[in-house]
This record gives structure tokens, sequence and C-alpha cells, in this order.
């Protein structure tokens, strides 16, 4: 596990930069400036789950999100993510007192199963194994875990859609206190919230 506390200003130019990539280059840029607009409306816990297939990207975004609404941030990936870390020594401020990210290694699923039930979260990420079995646990185990007001993305509705937006549309099917829209650019976006 480790924690860092990263420079606004670098993270802010980081985001520019992701944002400008064209989707085919970073697939997840296309929604790098909502996912950062929407930990700004809704601070407190933020929780990105895959962090291998999205990298700095999305991890750039909810950092400085967490800097600017005194959030934190947890992120968890079955790999240990070395690339992501890389990264983050490279172009932002380290600081070992921690508190503002912490990253954890291990299935994803499990780690919500194990995250205490009164740390409500405010914006989920998932972009995982991208299989139905897979995400339909995600969302079995996260989504009970949102706020009132929170919101859970989950990235590529368009490019996995057996994996990704048919468990959406399952869940919402049996879950009607949750609404869901699937945003069709940068592999698709599927956004959920309660009613």
């Amino acid at each position: 596990m480790w924690v860092i506390m990263p420079n606004s200003e670098a993270i802010q130019n980081e985001i520019n930069k992701h944002a400008s990539f064209p989707p085919e280059h970073t697939p997840f840029s296309g929604h790098i400036e909502n996912l950062y607009e929407d930990c700004l409306l809704r601070p407190g816990i933020f929780v990105e789950l895959g962090v291998f297939n999205v990298g700095p990207v999305s991890t750039s975004a909810f950092l400085a999100a967490a800097i600017e609404t005194d959030s934190v941030l947890f992120s968890c990936d079955i790999e240990p993510c070395e690339h992501t870390r890389q990264y983050v020594k490279k172009h932002f401020d380290i600081a070992d007192d921690g508190g503002l990210w912490t990253f954890h290694q291990g299935d994803s699923v499990q780690f919500g199963k194990d995250w205490p039930r009164s740390w409500q979260v405010n914006v989920l990420l998932i972009d995982t194994a991208h299989t139905a079995k897979q995400t339909q646990k995600e969302l079995e185990v996260w989504l009970p875990l949102l706020a009132p007001n929170g919101v859970a993305f989950c990235h590529d509705t368009v490019s996995h859609p057996e994996g990704v937006r048919v468990p959406i549309e399952e869940y919402a099917a049996t879950h009607p206190w949750f609404e869901w829209e699937n945003r069709e650019d940068s592999h698709g976006l599927g956004v959920i919230w309660r009613k």
C-alpha cells in the first residue's frame, strides 16, 4: 500500500494534457473532464477500481478533485500498477504523511466486501476485467455503498457491451431505485445514480 500527496497545479496540467488526447490514444480521455467535475460536485470519498486499465488518466482527475475538495481517493487493482506509481512519483510531490490517496492491490469485489459500511462512496469508477460476471459482482457489492447523491461510472459500455453494459442494464432492471445512462463516446461510459 502506498500513499501520495501530489501538487495540485501539476495534476491540473496532467488532466488538461490527457483531456486533449484523442480517444484512440487514451480511451478514457473523453471522460476525464466529466469525472473531474463530478468529483468537485460530490466531495468526500472517491473509489477507483481498475487502475491498470486507465492508469494515471483517471487517477490524476480524482487526485486533482481530492485536493480541491479535501476528499480522499482509494484505488484498487489486482496488479501492483507500478507504471502509475512511477508516473505519480515522477510528476507529483510525494509526502510520507499521506491520507489523500491509498492504493490497494487486490480483488475489487473483496475490497468492497471489506469496505467499512459507514464510509459512503461519493464517486465510484469501475474499469476492471470487463466480464459480465466481474461487473455484476462489482455492482452488487459497490452500488449499495454509494452516498445518497453518489454517482458510479462504468467504463467501456460500448467497446465491451456484454461485459459492462448488459450487467448494468440487468442491475438497473432489478434495482429500480437506481437509474443509469450510457454515454457513447470514448468506448462508452455507464453513469449510475440513485433516483
